[in-house]
């Protein structure tokens, strides 16, 4: 299971995990450089829990215009988890 909440966050699954991942664009030091790599960023027992820890990174990332930004992050977020589409087994 593969699902993208955003353009740059998703969250995948293994046996035991799900485990949100970010996509990073490989720099100039790499072998590869310009090559998109999923980047692990957590592990959760449940999709509800993957997606909030979505939440947390995303309203940790830098804030310079303070709480109106902070809102607007969250409403973005939202509506983020709500687009998702969560597959039936």
């Amino acid at each position: 299971m593969k699902i993208m909440i955003d353009d740059i966050y998703g969250i995948c699954s293994d046996e035991a995990n799900y485990i949100l991942f970010e996509l990073k664009t490989r720099g100039e030091k790499s072998k590869n450089v310009g090559e998109v790599v999923e980047s692990n960023v957590g592990y959760y027992g449940t999709i509800q829990a993957a997606l909030k820890g979505y939440a947390k990174i995303s309203t940790r990332q830098p804030n310079q215009d303070g709480y109106k930004e902070l809102l607007q992050k969250l409403d973005v977020i939202e509506q983020a988890i709500l687009k998702v589409k969560i597959p039936s087994k």
